[in-house]
């Protein structure tokens, strides 16, 4: 029996042209993903009403699913709405954050704003779970503050890369928001001796945005300046594109296979483990598929898949 089966269901990830990622990796799809896309319009509708025009896609695709639908497949339903809708937000607002082009006046005017959803975005989240909504806070604090303050690091190495990229993209943000959504806690126990095991999680969700992010940041930045692991390589080793993106599908695929040793080796180490946390670390693993499968074809990383931001703007 699938215990999962009230919220999703399974998806043959075979069906897609994965790039050789996610082997071993099931797939699921939540059965209320129009509360996702319901989410995602009213954080849109929010965003051009106190802060202006929207310029970027966040996590809709209505072809391999919205990204809190693969990516967060065992969300209480209750719950998925608002996360789409904080997600959605902080999409658009780490558009902004990286954004070199804003002018002092649109900056000034933007923040008034951006204020005031990221408040009612907390605000919201409290009064819904008061436990893990401050985990959300403090995880989404820290993501901001390590993409401003890191923006200009020459890094030396994929390494070093990761301490900062698995902060900046946010890992342990959805963590925070996927926790949210099964309404569960950890004690600092529990989340000490997990953190070991969801590290390689982390890496390869970071490097898995990199590596189908590249194609369109390079169109906007140059690769000297890039902050992604495959420009990284590039500029480390004198590398050309398609040599330095076999390398970071590589090391996404070690990161993938670590993670389930990982998984495998706490569970043979603690025995029987609880049903919360039998269900924490399966829930992390359809992260891993599902930003895959999500990234494959999502508006935000593929041009050839737009169709219009108004399209994502309004409910249908």
């Amino acid at each position: 029996m699938d215990p999962y089966s009230e919220t999703s269901d399974l998806v043959d990830i075979s069906r897609f042209d994965t790039h050789g990622l996610g082997a071993n990796y099931k797939l699921r799809r939540h059965k209320f993903e129009h509360l996702a896309d319901t989410g995602c319009h009213k954080a849109r509708s929010d965003w051009v009403k106190y802060i202006g025009p929207l310029t970027e896609f966040g996590g809709c695709n209505h072809i391999n699913g919205n990204f809190s639908a693969v990516v967060l497949p065992l969300c209480r339903p209750d719950r998925l709405e608002l996360i789409a809708y904080v997600l959605e937000f902080a999409f658009l607002h780490d558009s902004v954050l990286e954004s070199e082009n804003t002018s002092p006046e649109s900056e000034v005017q933007a923040e008034a704003g951006l204020r005031l959803l990221y408040e009612r975005c907390i605000s919201r989240l409290l009064q819904t779970d008061e436990v893990c909504a401050k985990k959300i806070a403090k995880t989404w604090k820290d993501a901001i503050n390590t993409t401003t303050k890191d923006k200009n690091v020459d890094f030396q190495s994929i390494e070093d890369y990761l301490e900062f990229r698995m902060i900046d993209t946010g890992a342990p943000f959805v963590e925070a928001l996927m926790l949210f959504g099964l309404g569960m806690s950890l004690s600092p126990q529990e989340d000490d001796a997990l953190g070991h095991v969801i590290r390689p999680c982390f890496a390869a969700l970071a490097l898995t945005n990199d590596y189908f992010s590249f194609d369109r940041e390079i169109e906007e930045v140059d690769t000297s300046t890039l902050i992604n692991s495959v420009a990284i390589v590039m500029r480390i080793q004198s590398l050309d594109i398609p040599t330095a993106k076999t390398i970071i599908n590589e090391t996404i695929q070690k990161y993938e296979r670590e993670f389930l040793r990982r998984i495998d080796e706490y569970k043979q180490h603690k025995g029987p483990i609880s049903n919360k946390i039998e269900q924490y670390m399966e829930a992390m693993t359809y992260q891993i598929s599902g930003n895959l499968v999500w990234s494959l074809n999502c508006p935000r990383y593929n041009p050839d898949y737009r169709y219009g931001l108004e399209a994502c703007q309004h409910e249908g």
